[in-house]
């Protein structure tokens, strides 16, 4: 990378678009016009963010990012929780345009990119000691290649009760996420995992967080319509937050 354009192995470079991010998503890694969040889900994402409600996530991440950490948040969003966590210039990537011009104006010290990082991630080999994927898919063989041999690996997932005051009035049959560490650890065959915790927080949600719960998340198009409306009345819940933290060598 050499100021405003970046370069790959292959002598192919990329100019950084106006709003501060590379666009790095190839045609053919797509999958649709325009994948990823869409505008909606990214703005209420930011909103609810904004607010603190999951503030209880970056600091229990952040006592494992050393000083001097090169990190990759992979499936970064708009942002939020890389400009919590990074101890200075540090790397976002994630397939939603719209979420990434977001990003690239919250924070120009970081280096932002639309990708498909189920693809391949456009980072170098043994780039990264830190990656933080956060409620967002993992990439077994593309993490281990861009990861240092000694480097960290940190995965947030759902827990069980995760905003299940929401889910068991939006769906008929919430998904169970009991299983979902060990799933995790089978879907990561390169990583050595060092520990587990589990953190949840309960929150009041008023009527415009409860909104913008359901328009960030699969609630938005997983619910029955019916109860989108009847959990529109609602002008306030209290909600759980529910995850579990791992660590990965």
């Amino acid at each position: 990378m050499a100021g405003r354009r970046a370069f790959c192995k292959d002598g192919h470079s990329f100019d950084q678009a106006k709003e501060g991010y590379f666009n790095l998503l190839l045609a053919n890694q797509k999958g649709s016009l325009d994948p990823g969040d869409d505008r909606e889900s990214v703005n209420a994402r930011r909103d609810f963010l904004s607010a603190g409600h999951y503030d209880f996530l970056s600091d229990g991440i952040r006592p494992y990012i050393s000083s001097d950490a090169t990190l990759l948040d992979a499936g970064c969003g708009e942002g939020h929780f890389l400009n919590a966590i990074a101890p200075g210039p540090s790397y976002g990537i994630d397939i939603s345009r719209s979420a990434i011009r977001l990003a690239a104006r919250s924070n120009r010290d970081h280096t932002w990119c639309v990708a498909n990082l189920a693809r391949r991630i456009p980072l170098a080999d043994h780039s990264c000691t830190t990656i933080v994927s956060i409620l967002s898919p993992r990439n077994n063989d593309e993490f281990r290649r861009i990861l240092r041999p000694d480097g960290l690996l940190i995965c947030v997932i759902p827990g069980p009760n995760h905003l299940n005051e929401l889910t068991s009035r939006l769906m008929a049959n919430p998904s169970n996420a009991e299983s979902k560490p060990s799933s995790l650890q089978h879907d990561l065959p390169a990583f050595r995992l060092l520990e587990q915790e589990r953190v949840t927080r309960e929150f009041p949600a008023d009527h415009s967080a409860i909104q913008n719960l359901i328009a960030m998340t699969p609630l938005r198009w997983k619910s029955r319509r019916q109860s989108l409306a009847e959990v529109d009345s609602l002008s306030n819940l209290d909600i759980t937050a529910d995850a579990t933290l791992l660590t990965f060598r």
